[in-house]
């Protein structure tokens, strides 16, 4: 067995230290660093094993396998736009790429880029599962619009890859024609017009047809501007004038001084964009080889090319010049002949005619020659700096606005420095895929479309997914919280506007735009009483069309809990909770089935292997759908499965804020015995009183139910007890004390938090510090003094799955404020470790802290013996404000804590809540007493 197969096996056993110890032994550089990241990776040690990568890609930067490793582990890390970089420069694209290409577009927000690739997957590949995320994925972003371009023949080169694209998410026609007809019959059917070139087509068409409610956007490249073309449109039907560069703007208020004041406010730059997939890099060096890529005509300047052959050649006779062009001029091919012979630059200048695959062509060149006097953007300077080459630039008006200063040249005689100069094939490559991407000209399209789009809709049920988002986002930024509540309820009653539109808008606009409790304070039950009303009518055409179909029999010998929600994903909070709970589960002597249904199908948010594993090896039954069928589909499975399985007790986590949750609950109810909820997020007030049972670890948030199961949410207690030595870790000397957090990096983002910690560094010279979860990003270092990080005074870890293993080996534990921690408060109380926290009041009669982060607050009172006299206390007006004289008391109480023994070991002694229930043991043999007694309760009603 090889090295690599066997480092596999040890992957895939999760004997990763001895996997580790095999790859530090592999001779090649680049080959130990990969095999390194990707044991890493499945470490789920994700910083770590992209700095592997990194370092094998500073050795290697084409490595096509280090090239998707690293592009994957960026992905994971959030960082899109940087796993989309690395992605392009795989020279030969599998289908993978082609689908995490597409993946990078999509959380990038470019929805028709992410189709185009999705398209290219599955089109590499045959995959009908690929074809299934395409579709899917086109059916959510599909406008329906209809978009004609319209262009004269010869003039279509720009256009094609914009039209291809843009057809995924508008119905499109490309119309090259001089045919009036045609032009006049795609002119009535389209809702959107786009003239490509500012030319006599532009002219005619703005002059001769009505425009109506039609939307006319023209796209001026260059040579339009030069001529009296502009002065013969009808700018008063143009929406939007694009221009392809900054600097036309100013040829325009040159040439076209009153036009231009007039159309000044219609103009949008969206700069020309390459694809980079098509231009294979490599990291280049010196050499003499010079390449010209250019029609031959009088605006590139083709005697100039000569001139500086022969200044060269005088300098060192290796140089070449390689013209890729054709004469558009019959002149310079009788000059070129005569002038080369003439001069004795037959060895020195080669000419090649047109080239149609520049990449090819540009493979053995050091150079790329631009003489042109004027250009818009100079595709041909784009292509070789995508190829990592060096371009010499003549400094035409603009030319230092697009492209970098040191390339750019104004008098012959610089050239030789310039070509012996520094050369940095990496610096160009990422210059063209930072300012000139295919990518980033559609998106900047699709956005320009979509704000013309936005102005003339009247219905709500016109408008985009983006649209809504959009306008819900600026309502929050505003805290018109009221505003965003009555938005809401305008879109969801919104007759026109179908209810799987409505599933997928309602929760992303309630959870990405809000992160707190105002999400649901404002909220009429009007919206809860129409989802559920629809997942009732549903139901009920099912049963009406099934009528033969009756319960399945209910003669099983354990009772059965079904567990409901939209996905597991087993690094966020609630997935941690149901994989502690199943597979404690299964070696306790259960008295129950445990049956999961999760309403996301696997390719809208495909699970990773360990979480299918879980599913297939800690349940006794569960439902994924391999596809995102349609509604109706969709529903008559989970139908079903529930009604088949009947089961005695079905548990929610969250129902509003989980994608067609809201429309599972009528199934639920009518099948099962009882229905309840886990709380580990905001309580959801609609449900409150509706439901039979909710398991919650909060005892004084004012909530009122049926029944309330008071459970501390099971913790990683396993890893705790694991007891990882941090010192050694983080190289922290032995007679340091260490402070220690765990959350989100959104809890740690309050500049005073951060003020104060840097007070207490100053006043206790030997305490370190250490947040897991925030890392020295652009962000943090804005936040945090840079002296204490290099002082290692405090360490930013990142993410790290294992990072409670290390509290045990820490003195303190800091819970942030004001957004404060649940889970990881839990296992540092469980740890043993003191901890200091801010406290929110009890909430007074008819009050209720409703929102996760309110009640994060108010853990202490489970956990500590008086704690409202320990803690200092946060006030409460609909949101947490942190006081000056709060921020003093918890600086005090830490200082305290970390000097004064005697009260150190006073407030250990007002610890109320014995370790054990911390543990999964203990949450699930205490739920399923709770859920035998309330069944019993309940067969006893009946």
């Amino acid at each position: 067995m090889d090295v690599f197969n066997e480092i596999n096996k040890l992957v895939s056993e999760k004997n990763f230290s001895k996997a580790k110890e095999l790859a530090q032994n592999v001779e090649n550089e680049v080959d130990k660093y990969n095999l390194l990241g990707i044991v890493l990776y499945y470490e789920s040690k994700i910083d770590d094993a992209v700095k592997a990568f990194k370092k094998a890609l500073s050795i290697n930067p084409v490595h096509p396998d280090v090239l998707f490793n690293y592009s994957k582990g960026l992905f994971e890390k959030g960082d899109y736009f940087e796993s989309w970089r690395y992605l392009t420069r795989i020279p030969e694209k599998s289908w993978e790429v082609w689908d995490m290409l597409g993946d990078t577009q999509l959380k990038l927000n470019n929805p028709a880029m992410a189709l185009h690739y999705y398209k290219k997957a599955y089109e590499s590949s045959n995959i009908s599962e690929l074809k299934e995320k395409y579709e899917h994925i086109r059916r959510h972003y599909y406008k329906g619009q209809k978009l004609a371009i319209f262009c004269l023949p010869g003039l279509d080169n720009f256009i094609h890859d914009i039209a291809s694209i843009l057809s995924h998410i508008y119905e499109v026609k490309l119309v090259v024609t001089t045919n009036s007809e045609e032009i006049v019959k795609a002119y009535n059917w389209a809702d959107i017009i786009w003239l490509e070139w500012a030319n006599e087509l532009a002219i005619e068409i703005t002059n001769k047809l009505p425009k109506g409610d039609k939307k006319i956007v023209c796209r001026l490249h260059r040579y339009e501007a030069f001529t009296n073309f502009i002065k013969n449109i009808n700018w008063d039907k143009i929406d939007r004038l694009i221009l392809v560069a900054g600097h036309m703007k100013r040829v325009l208020e040159r040439y076209h001084k009153e036009i231009y004041k007039k159309i000044n406010e219609k103009i949008v730059v969206i700069d020309n964009g390459l694809d980079l997939n098509k231009f294979t890099f490599a990291v280049r060096q010196h050499g003499h080889n010079i390449a010209v890529a250019a029609y031959i005509n009088h605006r590139k300047q083709p005697v100039e090319w000569l001139q500086i052959i022969g200044f060269l050649k005088n300098i060192d006779s290796r140089y070449q010049l390689h013209i890729a062009g054709s004469y558009q001029d019959p002149t310079f091919e009788y000059y070129f002949t005569n002038f080369i012979s003439e001069t004795g630059l037959e060895e020195n200048v080669k000419l090649y005619g047109w080239v149609n695959d520049i990449n090819s062509f540009l493979e053995d060149k050091n150079y790329l020659l631009s003489t042109s006097i004027h250009e818009s953007f100079g595709y041909n300077i784009a292509e070789a700096m995508a190829r990592g080459i060096k371009p010499i630039i003549h400094n035409y008006h603009g030319a230092k606005e697009q492209w970098p200063e040191e390339l750019v040249y104004n008098f012959i005689y610089e050239i030789p420095n310039m070509l012996t100069g520094e050369y940095k094939s990496l610096f160009y490559r990422e210059f063209v895929e930072n300012n000139y991407s295919l990518e980033s000209q559609v998106a900047k399209i699709q956005k320009m479309l979509n704000e013309l789009g936005t102005s003339y809709r009247t219905s709500l049920a016109n408008q985009t997914d983006e649209d809504f988002f959009k306008y819900a986002a600026l309502l929050s930024q505003n805290k018109d919280y009221k505003g965003l509540a009555n938005f809401v309820e305008k879109v969801i009653l919104d007759e026109n506007i179908p209810l799987e539109r409505k599933l997928r808008i309602f929760p992303n606009i309630m959870y990405i735009n809000m992160d707190g409790y105002e999400r649901f304070k404002y909220l009429p039950d009007s919206i809860y009483e129409y989802f559920e009303e629809e997942g009732q009518k549903m139901l009920e055409r099912y049963l009406k069309s099934n009528q033969n179909v009756h319960h399945a029999n209910s003669e099983h010998t354990k009772k059965r809990i079904l567990i409901i929600l939209n996905t597991v994903k087993l690094n966020q909070s609630i997935g941690m909770i149901l994989e502690k709970w199943l597979k404690t589960r299964k070696k306790i002597n259960s008295n129950f089935e445990y049956h999961v249904l999760l309403t996301l199908s696997d390719t809208e948010v495909p699970l990773e292997r360990h979480e299918k594993e879980l599913l297939i090896n800690y349940t006794d039954s569960f439902l994924l759908l391999n596809v995102a069928y349609s509604l109706e589909e969709r529903f008559k499975r989970y139908i079903d499965y529930i009604r088949k399985l009947s089961p005695d007790v079905a548990i929610f986590f969250s129902i509003n804020l989980a994608n067609f949750v809201p429309l599972v609950y009528p199934i639920a109810k009518k099948f099962s015995k009882i229905v309840g909820q886990i709380l580990p997020q905001d309580i959801e007030t609609y449900y409150e009183k509706k439901l039979d049972f909710i398991v919650d670890w909060v005892l004084n948030d004012g909530v009122e139910t049926k029944h309330r199961i008071n459970l501390i949410l099971p913790s990683n207690t396993e890893l705790v007890d694991r007891n990882y030595n941090i010192r050694d870790r983080f190289k922290i000397p032995n007679d340091s004390k260490i402070a220690v957090s765990i959350g989100r990096p959104i809890k740690y983002l309050n500049p005073r938090f951060w003020e104060m910690i840097e007070e207490i560094a100053m006043q206790l010279p030997n305490v370190v510090f250490v947040f897991f979860g925030p890392t020295y990003d652009e962000t943090f270092s804005k936040l945090v003094n840079k002296r204490l990080i290099e002082e290692k005074r405090v360490i930013l870890a990142g993410f790290d799955k294992e990072a409670m293993a290390y509290l045990k080996d820490c003195d303190l534990y800091l819970n942030s404020f004001p957004l404060g921690t649940g889970l990881s408060f839990c296992e540092a109380y469980y740890a043993g470790l003191p901890i200091v926290t801010m406290l929110l009041p009890k909430p007074k009669d008819g009050e209720k802290h409703l929102g996760n982060e309110e009640r994060g607050l108010l853990f202490p009172y489970r956990f500590y013996d008086k704690a409202e006299e320990i803690f200092p206390i946060a006030e409460f007006d609909g949101s947490i404000i942190v006081s000056e004289k709060a921020i003093e008391q918890y600086k005090e109480l830490v200082i305290k804590v970390l000097t004064d023994v005697h009260f150190l070991q006073f407030l250990q002694s007002k610890r109320i809540v014995n370790q054990e229930e911390f543990t999964p043991d203990y949450f699930v043999k205490s739920l399923e007493k709770e859920l035998e007694d309330l069944l019993k309760i309940k067969e006893s009603n009946i």
